[in-house]
């Protein structure tokens, strides 16, 4: 017996040799390491870098753990496996989706084979911030100009300028700048061809712009490496064919009135089949070119706006004309002390003037994937069966067997009961576990038929009737697919009371395993990939040709309804302000067919107001189709929305649908109505984004680019979903909007 146990001690003694003692793993995790501000961003994929270290000799497998609650009051374990070499220290990135913002992070280090801890840290995070601003991070040391978006005054979504990173600072997978909108680069933003910013670090950026981010590199005056790097497919200029010229700045960027002639140094460049010229020298040099590439934009401005010496021989409001350009925005740029003055003088409304009626466009559409009422029913039976036995097997058999002066067999009474209790709620149980699962969505489904490139992003509320744990997600092929829980905005989640933790693939959350209760569980996917992937979607073709400078002609699609509302908007060629597009209603929708025809009345979507003074009563049904679409929010008040056919709010339809064109144009739309008119002070509708604000097309609109958004009701679910292994019965509403290119060759004549 002695042998037997000094055996089993030797071979205990040789097992804990062979695991990592707790300590030897350092991890290096601080405020800054979190999101780009010390902060996780709710709602949003968030990434968090981590240093760890091993202080051992041996190499180790870390398991590295972001645990995160989610809407349904469970916890994420987002995680990533790397080996540490001994005595070597790795940097890496974690990254997870908040339901709500959170007080503290903790990331905690287990052993990658055997799982025993070894070590975890926990950081303070920066509290505020706000879902509804543009964040464009700046990676570039001089000053854009962009900063003097940051106010709220004159616009309906401020600009949050993040600077102080480089490229070799970017996160290794795309995800992980869900949260940046715009990327800027310039000089002193890192070498686009060197060592530090590694091949994951390329393809996460690369992956970024294809899902639909936006990108503007400003080329320095010297040493450009873009053209040269291993990303240049990114740009929509040829490559080799830049070049260096000193030229007098053109009018559309700013002169400076001086006496003769002056010049500055810039980049002159070739642009790519398909690219769009926005800007050009006096002698038609190519200086600021856009282009596609997926579902996003490139654009490469060959003025470095950044350098000090540039901007002393251009006019001053020179960068506020250039991001106009840029983005298409449609507000007035003040000097920062006229708008003080502006404000005391009660000529301007304050950014948080009680006149200002806030509406956020997450609000109010979430009823297309509320399934309470679907599984409400059988949650509501477990329930009255509970509080049936409570009363059977408490107090009603007591009193009864009292009365028959039987009371002594109350116990047995009682256990009688639990058992018949836990035969029906088994029973139930295994009833509801062989159902079918069932799911609801709001979806929205953009697809490029010239490209065949396509995203769905989608909220849905898939009903699970097991009592396990069930796998989840996207059959993919060749696209990205991220899957997380961060809930609605208007939709209010009851947590369940048994919260559970479940894994999640940190580089790869495509598929979940989630803990099912017999219960909806709400889930937000994107996919962006071929649009072979997208089920349905792919049987969408086009016959669509120009005439008379119109695209007239039919689409024919496979979609399971008819594509209804139908809104067609074009930006005809040799138009430069993608405002300036025209758009008009599709009356002729059948199964299975949308027809084209000329339009018997066309709008502009933005006609421009006279709105950069301080005078006069503007009306926003006079400001083209945007402004009529902003005019149907209310001016006082929440806005009620009641259940409609599909899902679809039926009492509130046309609100419904002035969101949906809302959000495809957001960039474009002209800005609140923010003068102060009378002593009563004018009500004034700030539209406001936060979850779905990477539903903006506004970039995807140049010369010769049609944009056609319609409603299909009760339509299944885009992209083959699958919960364990099979498709489940969908059905919800999906927003269509289908990208067509008409143009030919090299856009824009300026």
């Amino acid at each position: 017996m002695k042998l037997i146990k000094t055996i089993l001690m030797l071979c205990f003694l040789v097992s804990l040799a062979c695991v990592p003692a707790y300590g030897s793993i350092r991890l290096d995790v601080d405020q800054s390491s979190l999101g780009f501000e010390g902060r996780l961003y709710p709602g949003l994929w968030s990434p968090v870098r981590v240093g760890v270290e091993n202080t051992s000799a041996e190499p180790v497998s870390v398991r590295l753990r972001l645990p995160l609650g989610d809407s349904d009051g469970d916890t994420a374990l987002y995680e990533r496996v790397v080996t540490v070499d001994g005595n070597r220290r790795v940097d890496t990135w974690l990254y997870g989706v908040a339901a709500a913002a959170q007080l503290r992070v903790r990331v905690t280090a287990s052993d990658g084979e055997t799982g025993v801890p070894l070590g975890e840290v926990t950081v303070q995070s920066v509290m505020g911030g706000t879902p509804h601003v543009k964040r464009i991070l700046q990676l570039a040391s001089g000053r854009t100009g962009l900063r003097a978006f940051e106010t709220g005054v004159t616009r309906h979504e401020p600009v949050q300028v993040i600077q102080g990173q480089e490229l070799s600072d970017l996160p290794d997978r795309a995800q992980g700048l869900d949260a940046i909108d715009v990327i800027c680069w310039g000089e002193g933003g890192g070498d686009p061809s060197g060592a530090s910013w590694s091949p994951a670090q390329r393809e996460a950026l690369r992956a970024w712009v294809y899902g639909g981010g936006e990108l503007v590199v400003i080329l320095p005056s010297a040493g450009e490496t873009w053209t040269s790097s291993s990303v240049r497919d990114l740009l929509p200029i040829r490559p080799g064919l830049v070049r260096r010229v000193e030229a007098r700045p053109p009018a559309w960027l700013g002169r400076r009135v001086t006496e003769g002639s002056y010049s500055v140094v810039m980049q002159t460049m070739v642009p790519r089949e398909g690219a769009w010229v926005r800007g050009r020298l006096d002698d038609g040099s190519a200086l600021l070119v856009s282009g596609v590439y997926g579902m996003g934009r490139v654009t490469v401005l060959g003025a470095d706006v950044t350098d000090p010496g540039f901007r002393r021989k251009v006019a001053d409001d020179s960068r506020f004309r250039l991001w106009h350009r840029v983005f298409g925005w449609q507000d007035p740029v003040l000097p920062r002390a006229m708008l003080e003055q502006a404000i005391r003088d009660r000529k301007i409304s304050s950014e948080d003037s009680p006149v200002r009626i806030k509406t956020d466009l997450d609000e109010d559409l979430s009823a297309p994937v509320d399934l309470q009422r679907s599984v409400g029913g059988w949650l509501n039976l477990l329930l009255l069966m509970l509080v049936g036995y409570w009363l059977l097997a408490g107090p009603v058999s007591y009193f009864v067997l009292k009365r028959q002066q039987r009371s002594g067999y109350a116990w047995l009474a009682f256990a009688g009961l639990t058992v018949l209790f836990g035969v029906m709620t088994w029973s139930v149980a295994l009833f509801t576990g062989s159902g079918q699962s069932q799911l609801r969505h709001m979806s929205f489904v953009d697809v490029d038929l010239t490209e065949g490139v396509g995203r769905v992003e989608t909220w849905l509320s898939v009903y699970m009737p097991e009592f396990n744990e069930v796998s989840i997600g996207f059959e993919q092929g060749g696209s990205r697919a991220l899957l997380s829980s961060p809930g609605w905005p208007g939709l209010a989640s009851v947590p369940f009371l048994d919260a559970r933790a479940y894994p999640v693939d940190t580089t790869d959350p495509s598929s979940l395993t989630v803990p099912s209760r017999s219960a909806s569980r709400m889930i937000k996917a994107t996919m962006v990939g071929p649009v072979d992937d997208l089920g349905y979607a792919a049987t969408i073709h086009h016959g669509l040709e120009l005439v008379d400078g119109l695209p007239v002609g039919e689409i024919r699609h496979g979609l399971p309804a008819r594509v209804l509302y139908v809104q067609a908007t074009y930006l005809p060629e040799g138009e430069s302000d993608p405002a300036r597009a025209l758009t008009w209603r599709v009356t002729r929708s059948d199964a299975g067919l949308i027809v084209l025809e000329p339009p018997t009345e066309a709008l502009r979507l933005v006609r421009r107001p006279s709105h950069y003074g301080f005078d006069g009563v503007r009306s926003l049904r006079m400001e083209g189709f945007l402004g009529a679409q902003l005019s149907v929010f209310p001016t006082r008040g929440v806005l009620g929305m009641g259940q409609g056919v599909g899902g679809i709010p039926g009492s509130s339809r046309s609100h419904f649908l002035a969101k949906l064109r809302v959000l495809t144009f957001y960039e474009l739309m002209p800005p609140p109505r923010f003068h102060v008119l009378t002593e009563l002070q004018d009500r004034a509708t700030v539209i406001r984004r936060g979850l779905m604000r990477d539903l903006d097309l506004s970039h995807r609109l140049q010369p010769g680019v049609l944009i056609l958004t319609g409603l299909v009701e009760e339509s299944p679910l885009a992209g083959r979903f699958v919960v364990r292994g099979r498709e489940p019965v969908s059905s919800g509403v999906t927003a269509l909007r289908l990208i067509v290119d008409l143009g030919a060759g090299v856009r824009g004549t300026e």
